[in-house]
């Protein structure tokens, strides 16, 4: 971000100027429909973008195809590549997407073709900002937008270098959004593949945790059966372990009750522990629920 401001400061030090989305597009407007009586018209090869598949995307083809006379005998038009649109009615209203093959269009749809001073990827950034207020800013029943309101946008226009910064940083983070999404999946599905595998009844290698675990001590509410691996861990009381504490540390203090720190390794010595699973089994002046750990 200080590289925006850095270009900001540099590139426009008055402030940076706003303008309508009219004055900095070379085109704006809506297409049409070919007459449906004409099954001909719709076994084509070009390109008929409808609103309902405007979903703030890169649109790269589409769902129905026209031929070159449905295009002719129709109000349809042709939209560039590196265009913008915006979904004019139906439940994708105000929802914007950008265009990255030439297609056409039917008349629930705006296209947007900017003019060299405006990059059409933050043309497209700036209308998904403002999607909550242009879709409230609809009318009628169905709630729709019209041209002249399209029109009367107003867009903040940076030089060129600042735009394409703000793009790259914003695109980075959409990048870096999918790629956490994808591996939220993932885990979820091996978690979920796991969990029903431990908890399937005709699992055959089922085993109790007390059988695969050793506890630090004996616990009165447990059953001394399952307890037979016992070993004493090093524990500190809570006053001795917070003197560890220190403001460079790596070292997890661990307590049970709400305090917690860091300290260094070798202040820790021979205190020092890892690798083990630790709970609080109960405790009587806070719900269990509140003070169970994980570390």
């Amino acid at each position: 971000m200080s590289k925006i401001k850095d270009l900001i400061k540099k590139l426009c030090p008055n402030g940076v100027e706003y303008k309508k989305i009219n004055d900095v597009c070379e085109k704006i407007y809506a297409g049409g429909t070919p007459l449906t009586s004409h099954e001909e018209y719709y076994n084509g090869n070009i390109k008929w973008l409808r609103s309902g598949e405007i979903n703030f995307n890169e649109i790269y083809d589409t769902e129905i195809k026209i031929t070159e006379e449905g295009l002719k005998n129709s109000s349809a038009k042709m939209i560039p590549s590196k265009s913008v649109v915006i979904a004019m009615t139906g439940a994708t209203v105000a929802r914007t997407a950008m265009i990255m093959e030439e297609m056409c269009m039917n008349q629930s749809v705006c296209a947007l073709i900017p003019k060299d001073e405006l990059n059409y990827r933050f043309l497209y950034q700036y209308l998904t900002n403002i999607y909550k207020e242009l879709k409230n800013s609809g009318q009628g029943v169905l709630t729709s937008l019209n041209l002249d309101r399209i029109k009367k946008i107003m867009i903040p226009i940076p030089p060129i270098e600042v735009q394409e910064e703000i793009v790259r940083i914003l695109d980075k983070f959409t990048e870096l959004e999918a790629e956490l999404e994808a591996e939220l999946e993932a885990r979820k599905n091996q978690y979920e593949f796991w969990r029903g595998k431990l908890l399937n009844k005709d699992y055959n290698n089922i085993k109790k945790i007390f059988e695969l675990t050793t506890w630090d001590k004996k616990f009165n509410a447990v059953d001394n059966y399952m307890q037979i691996k016992t070993i004493k861990y090093p524990t500190l009381l809570a006053s001795d372990l917070f003197s560890l504490n220190c403001n460079d540390g790596d070292v997890f203090l661990l307590s049970t009750g709400e305090q917690t720190g860091w300290t260094k390794e070798e202040l820790a010595g021979e205190k020092l522990c890892e690798g083990e699973v630790v709970t609080i089994p109960w405790g009587k002046s806070r719900p269990v629920s509140e003070v169970m750990k994980y570390d």
